[in-house]
């Protein structure tokens, strides 16, 4: 993915945890006292191409990035964002779309949405017949625009020469501020081939993009490489990342045992309940108020995954989308997030410069829902949820894995587990054997996934449940070939 493609929705990112402070989103123009009244039209006319792109390029020093996809896709939806603002209308036709990439894109040809932003549900498709046609929302931003207005962001516009507009970008990101500054040059649109129906051309279209960001790429790849856990285990021996949020608060150790990386995570939650999630020996295991008293596991033993190998190429933070935000004296501050079909999570990580060394993250999730009618129809309302955390990691801890692990020390159980491959005209047996604690239940994988595969008798009758603490027992897992 290229580094353009990897800061796509980074503003975005920015946002959500200005949101998990609660905080929200502002725009404003300066007054454009001095200019004339041609330069005051001027400005007016391509305002709105300014806040879009301003937007669209925080974290970004490539300035032709409006020029990929996913760029233009976004930057399209914080123009939607400000013409709802401006007008409330929260959708862009296609004529509106194909005007706005004739104006930032001239010469370009028409860019269709990536797919995984329509399977993101961060752009969705509609047609709304008569003379608007095919339109496009932007949930995501119409929801920001909506529910994030007060002083998170604040951009600044001035008329700086012919026909040129510099911007000043202000992020009052919880605990700093951060500015991104631009120039913006257009020039009358005299385009040839147009994108855009005559009357949805823009009468001007961009010339030169000017970015002033510092970047510290250098920097991000060699974090990508240093991050990774076994690789900070060789040098930090352990780790402890301590994280709370409203509801809940998790430490979680990552340590070596017998040459493999291990993680132990306790979680106490406001409502009193605690639970304990871990892996050891290629196991995955937990305890919490459903496993009464026993600790419940569960391994690969027919596609052989290797736990604590996976764990340990786990990175401390999100090296795909790692964009910086800001530098200080001791410290940089970058930005990362993960796109799914459920939303949007992202981070913000504080990087010790001398070390390299990840001391403080900054979690948040955002989910937009649409809403809908009782008779199912979407009422192009959205409604958003957060959640979040604040992180903070020490390196070279004690660990104690005590009260889980030395178990392993006692008498071992055996658990067997009986695969039935039931094909369409016989059915084949593998069986495997499991050494595990007097206290430890055991199910293999897909039984995990798939309860209902199940039994404890070979006739495969006898639904599953827990046999017991002390004593050996046979499972089958019944599965179509």
């Amino acid at each position: 993915m290229s580094r353009i493609a990897r800061r796509t929705l980074s503003l975005i990112l920015v946002l959500l945890m200005a949101a998990s402070a609660g905080l929200s989103v502002f725009a404003e123009g300066v007054p454009d006292d001095g200019m004339t009244a041609p330069q005051r039209k001027f400005h007016r006319t391509v305002l709105p191409y300014v806040f879009a792109l301003s937007c669209a390029y925080v974290g970004i020093s490539d300035t032709g990035a409006v020029k990929t996809p996913d760029k233009m896709w976004d930057a399209m939806g914080w123009y939607t964002a400000y013409k709802y603002l401006e007008t409330g209308t929260d959708y862009l036709t296609a004529h509106e779309a194909a005007g706005f990439q004739e104006a930032v894109y001239p010469g370009g040809n028409m860019i269709d949405c990536p797919q995984r932003l329509l399977d993101c549900g961060v752009v969705e498709k509609d047609y709304l017949g008569g003379p608007i046609g095919n339109v496009f929302y932007f949930p995501y931003h119409i929801a920001f625009a909506e529910n994030l207005l007060d002083n998170a962001i604040e951009l600044k516009t001035e008329y700086a020469g012919i026909r040129k507009i510099a911007a000043e970008l202000t992020l009052n990101i919880p605990g700093e501020t951060v500015v991104y500054n631009y120039s913006f040059t257009f020039r009358p649109n005299d385009v040839k081939v147009s994108k855009a129906l005559k009357q949805f051309r823009p009468t001007y279209v961009i010339n030169k993009i000017c970015v002033s960001i510092s970047d510290a790429a250098a920097e991000a790849e060699e974090l990508s490489e240093t991050s990774i856990i076994d690789s900070l285990l060789r040098r930090r021996n352990s780790i402890r990342a301590v994280s709370e949020s409203p509801d809940r608060k998790t430490v979680t150790l990552y340590y070596i045992r017998n040459n493999a990386t291990c993680m132990l995570a306790r979680t106490k939650f406001s409502d009193g309940t605690s639970a304990v999630n871990g892996i050891f020996k290629n196991f995955v295991y937990k305890k919490d108020k459903s496993t009464d008293n026993r600790v419940f596991a569960y391994s690969d033993l027919r596609g052989g995954t290797d736990f604590c190998a996976n764990l340990g190429s786990e990175s401390m933070i999100i090296n795909d989308t790692l964009f910086l935000e800001s530098e200080g004296e001791k410290n940089s501050v970058y930005g990362a997030f993960v796109l799914g079909k459920e939303g949007l999570e992202c981070f913000r990580y504080t990087i010790d410069k001398s070390t390299l060394l990840c001391r403080k993250a900054e979690w948040c999730t955002f989910y937009g829902y649409q809403d809908y009618s009782e008779n199912g129809e979407a009422t192009g309302n959205y409604d958003m949820e957060f959640d979040y955390a604040n992180i903070s990691y020490e390196y070279n801890v004690s660990v104690d894995d005590s009260a889980y692990i030395d178990c392993w020390n006692l008498k071992l159980r055996t658990v067997t587990v009986v695969y039935i491959i039931d094909e369409a005209d016989s059915a084949d047996r593998y069986e495997y054997r499991v050494s595990m604690p007097y206290n430890w239940e055991y199910l293999p994988i897909e039984a995990v996934e798939n309860p209902g595969i199940v039994y404890l008798d070979a006739a495969c009758q006898r639904e599953y449940s827990y046999p017991g603490n002390s004593t050996d027992y046979t499972v089958y897992v019944k599965i179509d070939g």
